[in-house]
């Protein structure tokens, strides 16, 4: 059982969130989640986010993404002291801006993992707006050069189908389960 501290990376609408749970089906698949402290556990930000969240005004949203972004560092710094394999569901944070998490991965020997969703852009912009999405074009490459100069271990899910995404989740469950 290999310990995982998973971060993805990828623009907004690019299948992070989708991908952690084909991860999650196929270790599960492989029979390893025998017991509650081999599980993996899956953070998400947004899921701190109340419903009406769209329609708040800006600076009063901008508000409550920082507080779910700060509450899901939280909960992914405390779970990797119990849990085997910890996901952070984000779209491009910079190693610099998980110094906690990592530490405390690091401390429980945690390997340092990094899910890059290489969608494109104009698949991403047919699911949300273009001007979302943009934000996020130059950010997700550095912040994945960063991981690599770092020396974590980085997997490439490019756009495909979805037995393409099917097999290459279970690669990395395979990689988990060893």
């Amino acid at each position: 059982m290999n310990r995982m501290f998973i971060v993805t990376c990828g623009l907004p609408q690019s299948g992070k969130s989708t991908f952690l749970e084909f991860v999650a089906n196929a270790v599960k698949r492989h029979g390893w989640l025998s017991n509650r402290n081999s599980n993996i556990l899956i953070v998400r930000p947004s899921d701190w986010y109340p419903p009406d969240i769209e329609s708040m005004p800006p600076a009063t949203r901008t508000d409550y993404q920082i507080g779910a972004w700060e509450h899901a560092l939280e909960k992914v710094s405390f779970s990797l002291g119990s849990n085997s394999v910890v996901a952070l569901d984000t779209c491009g944070a910079s190693p610099n801006s998980l110094q906690t998490p990592i530490g405390v991965a690091q401390f429980h020997k945690h390997e340092i993992v990094v899910i890059w969703m290489a969608t494109s852009r104009q698949a991403c912009e047919a699911r949300m707006s273009p001007e979302i999405v943009a934000k996020y074009v130059d950010k997700i490459p550095m912040a994945v050069r960063e991981y690599k100069t770092r020396g974590y271990k980085i997997f490439i899910v490019k756009d495909g189908t979805f037995n393409d995404w099917l097999k290459r989740a279970d690669e990395i469950a395979q990689i988990i389960v060893a």
